[in-house]
């Protein structure tokens, strides 16, 4: 398997992530030609991709990629593809809860 040369030395958690998040693309035959359509498809690619158990795998994931962002790029960050970091940790909690 080919991997994205950013998460070739990830922890087993991020890789994962990414490995769950894009076999959701695979599965739903994502299709996405607009900007809104791309955030769309994510939004839901991640949806999908934390229902079939990958929630703290993309919250991984989505701490990885901010970890590389420098303190003034991690105040500026938007998640605009793909679910949030906040997001990601009320469904954690939610599923945390319900244990």
């Amino acid at each position: 398997m080919i991997i994205d040369k950013n998460f070739r030395n990830a922890p087993k958690e991020i890789v994962i992530g990414v490995i769950a998040h894009e076999t959701v693309h695979i599965i739903r035959k994502s299709i996405r030609n607009k900007p809104d359509e791309i955030k769309k498809d994510e939004r839901n690619t991640d949806i999908l991709a934390l229902r079939r158990g990958f929630a703290q795998e993309l919250y991984e994931l989505g701490l990885y990629e901010i970890g590389g962002l420098s303190k003034i790029e991690k105040e500026d960050y938007d998640h605009e593809t793909g679910l949030s970091i906040k997001e990601l940790e009320h469904y954690l909690k939610r599923m945390e809860k319900r244990k």
